[in-house]
């Protein structure tokens, strides 16, 4: 069963052990570099949480909160270990996260920046909801801001 649990003095080199495939480096972050934008952007109330599955760390993600133009949770960096790739165990963790943030109820929007390469990673934001804004940052023009909405405006939630 996946879970999210944070990062600390006890699995923090469980994390660190986590690996991509050399072919994911352009699009993902190393594990200590997912550690250390917490730690920087800890004034947005970044979050690293590990990714388990039972008992065994699988996977990273970075959660901020960005409160300048727009109030939006933002998923920075998203990794699941090569070896657990391909198992749908990506899919079920962003549900899982989006659950998470949904239940913080803060903001009504959730974004993640996808290198536009990166075919794996926008099917998967995709098959759960997350739509392409077709907003393009001029700083980053490789990549598609894709948006998640956590409450609907029918009901609230």
């Amino acid at each position: 069963m996946l879970s999210l649990r944070s990062i600390d003095e006890h699995n923090w080199f469980g994390v660190l052990a986590l690996q991509i495939k050399p072919s994911q480096t352009k699009f993902v972050a190393s594990p200590v570099n997912i550690l250390a934008r917490a730690y920087v952007y800890r004034n947005n109330n970044a979050q690293a949480l590990a990714i388990y599955n039972d008992e065994k760390i699988i996977g990273v993600c970075l959660i901020c909160e960005l409160n300048d133009d727009l109030c939006v949770y933002e998923l920075q960096q998203f990794l699941i270990d090569y070896r657990y790739q391909g198992r749908g165990f990506g899919k079920d963790a962003v549900k899982l996260v989006i659950s998470m943030l949904k239940n913080k109820g803060k903001y009504s929007m959730a974004e993640a920046c996808v290198h536009r390469d990166d075919i794996v990673a926008l099917n998967l934001y995709k098959s759960v909801g997350f739509i392409d804004t077709k907003l393009r940052d001029r700083q980053v023009p490789e990549s598609i801001l894709l948006r998640y909405y956590l409450k609907d405006e029918e009901d609230g939630s």
